[in-house]
């Protein structure tokens, strides 16, 4: 339940930002995908973050989020657990790219904001995934 709130909260807070300062931030998002029930970076994944790792830190100082997902073949419970460790994996690899770890938000949305809605129970590739946010001028 605290990663929802957490992700709500960054959510409002990016509407506000967004709403009230449009024309000084752009958002970009890259998305890093993961094997099934896996948090660990393949080297897809790690390519994706190299390639977002420059652009994160120009936007350091704005906002740099990570935000977890799962698919929908876990418990709710599992999948909290597997969306914060892929937004951590994501996190820590930024870091060991040179992004500032003060300057990365992380939050697990498991099963919320499906990139392909599915039934229960469905294993779902484009689920399993981290999303590099970025506000940045």
């Amino acid at each position: 339940m605290k990663s929802k709130l957490i992700g709500a909260g960054f959510v409002l807070a990016l509407a506000l930002l967004t709403a009230t300062s449009a024309a000084a931030y752009q958002r970009a998002v890259g998305t890093v995908y993961f094997d099934w029930n896996s948090s660990k970076l393949n080297a897809k994944a790690m390519a994706v973050v190299k390639q977002w790792a420059p652009k994160a830190k120009k936007c350091e100082n704005n906002g740099v989020r990570v935000v977890g997902h799962t698919d929908m073949s876990h418990t709710f419970e599992a999948s909290s657990v597997l969306a914060t460790d892929r937004a951590k994996a994501v996190r820590d690899a930024l870091v060991k790219l040179g992004v500032a770890d003060s300057a990365i938000g992380v939050v697990g949305h498991s099963q919320a904001e499906l990139a392909k809605p599915t039934a229960n129970g469905v294993k779902e590739p484009l689920n399993n995934r981290a999303e590099i946010i970025l506000l940045c001028d």
